[in-house]
């Protein structure tokens, strides 16, 4: 996926009242799905904070195609499509597994909450790239999901 499918699919929300509320202090910045909500004002956020969190909306596209794709043909093949009314669940996979390894690394890390934080591969594809302005136009597709099977393959 392009950096021109992001600049059209990405809403930044400026000074905005949600992101007031849910972040805690220390953090100006949040995505959900394609739109980034800030505290700050317009022309405060610089292009490597911009592209840091284009690269979590590319990252929630694919986790939320992938759980579509999989639960879809789950539910059409095992289930009959009864259970339909649960696919929308498929768009906050990615908010599970971000919320999942960064309870993982509080409970094994030790680590304080900040870098505890940057121990989710999405936050580490997301701030190892965050200064190339052309990562998304070369990345490849599920870069995180690479980086869960090497982990993976150092355990075992």
């Amino acid at each position: 996926i392009g950096s021109e499918f992001h600049n059209k699919i990405t809403m930044v929300l400026y000074n905005d009242k949600l992101a007031k509320m849910i972040l805690w202090s220390g953090y100006h910045t949040i995505t959900i799905g394609p739109f980034i909500f800030t505290t700050k004002k317009t022309g405060e956020m610089n292009d490597v904070i911009i592209n840091h969190e284009k690269i979590h909306v590319t990252q929630w596209c694919e986790v939320t195609a992938l759980s579509v794709l999989i639960w879809g043909l789950f539910l059409m093949i095992a289930l009959d499509f009864r259970y339909h009314w649960t696919l929308p669940l498929c768009f906050v996979v990615y908010y599970i597994i971000y919320v999942a390894e960064y309870a993982i690394s509080r409970l094994y890390g030790g680590e304080t909450g900040n870098q505890d934080y940057r121990h989710i591969e999405f936050e580490k594809e997301a701030y190892k790239h965050q200064k190339d302005m052309y990562y998304l136009s070369h990345r490849k597709p599920f870069a995180w999901l690479f980086k869960w099977r090497k982990i993976r393959q150092n355990i075992n």
